[in-house]
């Protein structure tokens, strides 16, 4: 089982994987689309700073280009967006859960033959 943390970067990725965005909006979407868990702010900050550091996400200054920052963000002014990594390590874990699903869909059901 995945703990909270890993939960909150799952969901807070979700929201970086369509638009560049700034931590404001995630918050909005995190809560218009209410995601499994409550969210709070720091921890979608922490979130987006850890996404970053794994490369699953990246850093923008919208402000003055649309290239990556170099440097540590500031999860209260710059923007995020996924990269290829991050993507792809969604695209894996919908797979996942999809295939989980369809086990337990097999699983419970039943066919008699008469």
């Amino acid at each position: 089982m995945e703990d909270r943390f890993e939960r909150v970067k799952v969901n807070v990725l979700n929201e970086i994987a369509d638009d560049f965005e700034e931590i404001g909006q995630v918050m909005i979407q995190l809560d218009r689309w209410a995601s499994d868990i409550a969210i709070t702010r720091d921890e979608a900050k922490a979130a987006l700073l850890k996404l970053v550091e794994d490369g699953l996400a990246k850093a923008y200054d919208l402000h003055v280009s649309q290239v990556p920052i170099s440097g540590s963000p500031n999860p209260e002014y710059h923007f995020f967006y996924i990269t290829p990594q991050g993507l792809e390590s969604t695209c894996r874990r919908r797979a996942r859960s999809l295939v989980e699903s369809m086990r337990g869909c097999l699983a419970a059901a039943t066919v008699t033959v008469d």
